[in-house]
């Protein structure tokens, strides 16, 4: 029985004064609210909202067990003069002026210069502090490890004071600078990021500039230097190519057969054979009219000396004499000239072609005209002798207007001749330019493949170049917007423990635990020392373990024996 009492004793008294003497450690904590980056980066892609929440906050619980958080705050935590200067840092910068902001940001960057040096000692030099100092560090969120569920974490330090802190100040002001660390880290890192994104893209657009845009460009100039004005034959100095060649090479590459130079040396093709059909016609005409110009009948019959000879007789013959009485002989030679007339209005017949009563009116009205005098005289022959001096009269306006006729189809075939002489020197003209054309494009087209593969690289490089233009311009305005936007903030500061309740020793419950195991042990302590206990204790015990009987027993008083 005293040895369970003793056990019970020992336990819950040693556990009691140990809590008591041992040194109290106090548990400080801040939350923090998170607010994940909408924006999307030239080298990040998007994923599901709650898989990268989670992604992100778990990134976060990272960087703040991070070496460098944890050995700027054991820097912090260890240097308070330090940790005044960063403090103070700190405020000059978010309370700056534009104007000044600068000047105070590479004031902080200077106190953060001297913090990393010492930070660095402690990462190399000091590696079990700093992995204790790590473990005494705790992150939860609400969900557990279903972070994706929530925005906010809570980051705890157990740390024990020491000596120039108050009981529990030393945690307190550890999740402080724990959490302002862990700020400042965040703020690098995602500036480091979006500015190493902007250099990566700024240098993939510096390369492609001069690895492949450069030399696009440098190839279609030399080739349009080199081979424009001396691709074509020295024996055709009018066909050479020069450098305005390069519209007809950009116009073949854009439309093929159907643009620029080719679609004019269609049109000059269109234009010989059109100015062929014209020149053939207005030689088949010329051919018409001169056969009726050169007709023999013609030529010799219907003369005008000869016409103007006739009239001139028929006028003497028709005078009247000076004693009234008929010339002798006169109604013969009458008739003579009458039948050379009427020769001469009968045969031959002029053809007047359609297209010249078409196209000149003097010859069709001189045509109608004669019809019409045609019509009178065959209607006088019926009535009137051959001498009759009307019918005379009329045989001489016929055979007039067949000279007039006659004159005014040789003006027409002068006229035709000139035309033909114009149609033959613009056909020449335009045969000449069309083949000086076609020398050209022959030229050009034999260049348009090595054209057309320097224009594509040309322009698969500006197409590169342009978008790497783009993603440097969202890159840069995702560094704007890391630079500005607030993701991170602190919901609950850290507060000073209760310096009678500290985390560890929990006295009471240490002391309630340690008078339960007691008891258990000494309840175990007394079924052993029972079980193991051999003593004979009365005289049925000796009688039945012995097997004899007893004669006589002796008592024992205290620690003597009484006889």
């Amino acid at each position: 029985m005293l040895g369970m009492i003793f056990i019970v004793v020992l336990l819950t008294g040693g556990t009691y004064v140990a809590c008591r003497k041992a040194k109290p450690i106090y548990e400080s904590s801040v939350t923090i609210l998170v607010k994940q980056p909408k924006r999307q980066t030239a080298t990040v892609q998007e994923v599901s909202a709650d898989r990268s929440l989670e992604v992100f906050l778990k990134t976060q619980r990272e960087l703040i067990l991070s070496d460098r958080v944890i050995s700027r705050t054991m820097v912090l935590l260890e240097s308070p003069p330090l940790r005044e200067t960063w403090r103070q840092a700190r405020q000059v910068a978010s309370a700056a002026s534009p104007e000044a902001r600068a000047e105070a940001l590479a004031g902080l960057a200077s106190v953060i210069k001297q913090i990393d040096e010492r930070a660095d000692a402690i990462v190399n030099e000091r590696q079990e502090d700093l992995r204790r100092f790590r473990k005494s560090v705790d992150i939860r969120t609400p969900g557990g490890e279903v972070v994706g569920m929530s925005e906010v974490f809570t980051v705890r330090v157990r740390l024990a004071d020491l000596p120039g802190f108050k009981p529990g100040q030393r945690a307190r002001t550890a999740v402080d600078l724990l959490s302002s660390c862990y700020l400042d880290r965040y703020w690098e890192v995602q500036s480091e990021s979006v500015r190493d994104a902007s250099a990566f893209v700024r240098q993939r657009l510096n390369d492609l500039k001069t690895g492949t845009l450069d030399p696009a460009n440098k190839a279609l100039n030399d080739f349009l230097n080199t081979k424009l004005g001396s691709a074509a034959p020295t024996t055709q100095p009018d066909t050479a190519l020069i450098p305005a060649d390069v519209v007809i090479l950009e116009q073949l590459l854009k439309s093929g057969t159907e643009a620029g130079a080719q679609i004019i040396r269609t049109r000059f093709e269109q234009e010989k054979i059109r100015l062929g059909t014209e020149l053939a016609h207005a030689q088949a005409l010329q051919q018409q009219l001169a056969e009726q110009i050169t007709d023999e009948k013609i030529a010799k019959l219907i003369t005008k000396s000869r016409v103007d000879a006739l009239e001139a007789r028929v006028m003497v013959l028709g005078e009247p004499s000076k004693d009234g009485k008929e010339k002798p002989g006169r109604q013969e030679e009458l008739a003579q000239i009458t039948a050379e007339l009427a020769t001469m209005t009968d045969e031959p017949r002029i053809i007047v072609p359609e297209e010249v009563l078409r196209n000149n009116d003097i010859v069709n009205k001189m045509k109608k005209k004669l019809a019409d005098l045609i019509i009178d005289r065959n209607k006088m022959q019926g009535q009137f002798a051959p001498t009759y001096r009307q019918l005379v009269d009329l045989y001489i306006e016929i055979a007039r207007a067949k000279l007039e006729i006659v004159e005014e189809l040789k003006a027409e075939k002068k006229a035709l001749d000139v035309k033909i002489k114009t149609l033959t020197a613009q056909q020449d003209e335009v045969t000449r330019e069309l083949v000086r054309l076609t020398r050209k494009l022959d030229a050009i087209s034999v260049l348009l493949p090595e054209y057309e593969r320097l224009k594509s690289d040309l322009q698969m490089a500006r197409t590169s170049y342009a978008r790497l233009e783009a993603e440097l311009l969202q890159a840069q305005a995702d560094e704007q917007q890391a630079r500005k936007a607030t993701t991170i903030q602190v919901v609950d500061t850290a507060g000073t423990p209760d310096p009678e309740r500290p985390v560890i020793p929990w006295t009471p419950v240490y002391t309630v635990i340690a008078l339960g195991v007691s008891i258990l042990l000494a309840l175990a302590y007394a079924f052993l020392a029972d079980h193991f206990d051999h003593t004979l204790r009365n005289i049925q015990e000796v009688e039945r373990y012995l097997g004899t009987t007893v004669v006589g027993s002796v008592s024992k008083a205290g620690r003597r024996i009484v006889v």
